[in-house]
This record gives C-alpha cells, sequence and structure tokens, in this order.
C-alpha cells in the first residue's frame, strides 16, 4: 500500500500500533504542515486528573476514567474531519471512517517490530516511575507501595496488549472497546491504499517527511 503522489497533503491520518511512535510522527507532520495535532485518546476517554502518569488512561486509578460515548466520539470526529487541515493519531478503527475517508493521505505505522515496541513501553514505564518519585520526596509506604502496584500492573497490561495486536488475527465488525491488531488495521486501510503510507522501515519515515517538507 502507497499513496500517490500529487499535492502536498493538508489532512493527514497516523494510524499504528502501541508504542509506534505515533504521537512523537504526527507532531513532526503537524510542524511540518502547519495544522493542528488531534490525539484520539482525547476523544475515546474523558480522563480526570490523576497523580500517576501511566501509559494507558484505563489505569489511573486517582483519575476519573470513562469511556466517552460512541456518538460523542462520532460526532467530535466529524467535527475534526471537516476542517480544512489537521493531523490525527491512534489506533481505533470502529469509529474513525470520517478520519479514513477524509484524510489526505494515512499514514500506517508499521516499522516496530514487537521486541523494540516492548523495550519502548519499558522505558516509558521507567521515565514514569521517576517522575512520579520525584514528586514527593519522602512518599509514605502506602504511596510507593500503590505507585508499584499501579505502574507494575500497567506495564503488564501493555505489554500483553502489544504481544496481542501482534499475534491475532483482525476482527470482523470491530465494537468500541476492543483493541485492534496488527491484521486488523491492514484489512480497514485495504479500501484506501491509494493514499496509505506504509512505514516500513525508519528510513521510509524520514523520506516522507522530507517530501511534505517539499
Amino acid at each position: 500500500m502507497t499513496a500517490t503522489g500529487g499535492a502536498r497533503p493538508s489532512r493527514v491520518h497516523v494510524i499504528g500500533g502501541e508504542a509506534t511512535g505515533k504521537t512523537t510522527i504526527a507532531g513532526r507532520i503537524g510542524a511540518t504542515l502547519g495544522a493542528p495535532v488531534h490525539n484520539l485518546d482525547g476523544v475515546a476517554w474523558v480522563i480526570g486528573e490523576s497523580e500517576f502518569t501511566v501509559l494507558d488512561p484505563l489505569y489511573q486509578p486517582s483519575a476519573s476514567v470513562e469511556d466517552r460515548p460512541l456518538e460523542d466520539r462520532l460526532r467530535i470526529v466529524a467535527e475534526i474531519a471537516t476542517g480544512p487541515a489537521w493531523v490525527t493519531e491512534g489506533k481505533y478503527l470502529e469509529w474513525t471512517t470520517a478520519l479514513f475517508e477524509r484524510a489526505d493521505v494515512i499514514v500506517f505505522l508499521d516499522h516496530v517490530g514487537v521486541v523494540t515496541a516492548i523495550r519502548r513501553i519499558l522505558g516509558r514505564a521507567a521515565r514514569s516511575a521517576v517522575r512520579e518519585a520525584g514528586r514527593n520526596e519522602r512518599p509514605g509506604l502506602l504511596t510507593r507501595l500503590t505507585g508499584y502496584v499501579v505502574h507494575g500492573w500497567e506495564l503488564a497490561v501493555q505489554v500483553l496488549k502489544r504481544v496481542a495486536f501482534e499475534l491475532r488475527p483482525a476482527r470482523a465488525g470491530m465494537r468500541p472497546g476492543r483493541e485492534p491488531t496488527r491484521a486488523g488495521m491492514i484489512a480497514a486501510l485495504v479500501p484506501y491504499r491509494a493514499k496509505v503510507v506504509r512505514i516500513r522501515r525508519a528510513e521510509d519515515l524520514e523520506r516522507f517527511i522530507a517530501d511534505l517538507q517539499g
């Protein structure tokens, strides 16, 4: 799947599995195009304040975390999609059709293997733990134990989700809340293959961004 050449895109959708660099890459593309960047986690969830910095909104015990209703997700995505210029990033499939249809280019990040992804997840967890430790110079025992449990549990879940992303087959009729798979993403992108840029190596990404810069 490769995108056709043409005018500089105004709307770019970035999709990929956990720890593929979606947020960083979307930020680079947005800076290059001068377009606003939308993280779809903020559409999928209604997240309150948390004393923990974690990798997934499901595991923020000190925050109020709720599924955003499907109709609200669809409304917000439709509002983004109708904009003249944007960059969106996320792993979601079941309620993002408007972005797939409206995007000039879809960037599929398929260049990060499971071992590298797990290494990145571990690194993010370590940085999160260091930041959390720095917030309390002398945290109480209960606070420390709670933090260890939260980060350990959330880390294990992230690793398992990333392994499942690689191994599970595509699922027909994805329902909100179900985790996407690599096979599912590939299947979902087939109708849009004419505008898909599939990043298989880091060099592909740098070439794509260089082309955007003109």
